[in-house]
């Protein structure tokens, strides 16, 4: 027994065949576009998170909030800072001292974020500000984070 093909049921196999592949192509690129936008808001929320935490920083040290202060650094900064001797008392008599300068108030009061970075669990931040409060000599400086189990935090260990 022949079997007749026709030139009509051959056309609407490869028709239905490349519509499967475009239905299917149109399912993975969704999907992967999809992954791109979920990818890239939430590297943007964790930038954000790391710069909220970075500005939350620099204005409780603005505001000679010294324990606040001490609450954002890192655990491995803590730990460090301990094995030199220094507790958080000694942390803010540090700062009262360094921020007693007029300048270097002025310099922190001008503090701004300049650009935030984050790759994987560290975080950089770029900041800007007047050199001993002279706002004609604008220079920067990288202000580091790490990601704890509890959130950003600064770590001052990093250089």
């Amino acid at each position: 027994m022949k079997v007749k093909r026709t030139i009509s049921g051959n056309f609407w196999s490869a028709a239905l065949a490349v519509s499967v592949l475009q239905v299917f192509s149109i399912l993975v690129m969704s999907g992967l576009l999809g992954c791109l936008a979920s990818c890239s808001q939430s590297e943007t929320a964790e930038q954000q998170a790391v710069a909220d935490i970075s500005n939350k920083f620099l204005e409780s040290m603005r505001e000679n909030d010294f324990d606040t202060a001490w609450s954002y650094l890192s655990s491995a900064t803590k730990k460090k800072m301990e094995k030199k001797g220094k507790k958080q008392e000694d942390f803010k008599a540090s700062l009262k001292g360094f921020l007693g300068d007029q300048n270097r108030m002025e310099e922190l009061k001008n503090t701004e974020i300049k650009s935030v970075s984050v790759e994987n669990s560290e975080g950089t931040v770029v900041l800007s500000y007047p050199d001993k409060g002279d706002k004609s000599n604008i220079k920067q400086r990288n202000l580091y984070l790490v990601k704890e189990p509890g959130g950003w935090k600064i770590n001052l260990l990093k250089k």
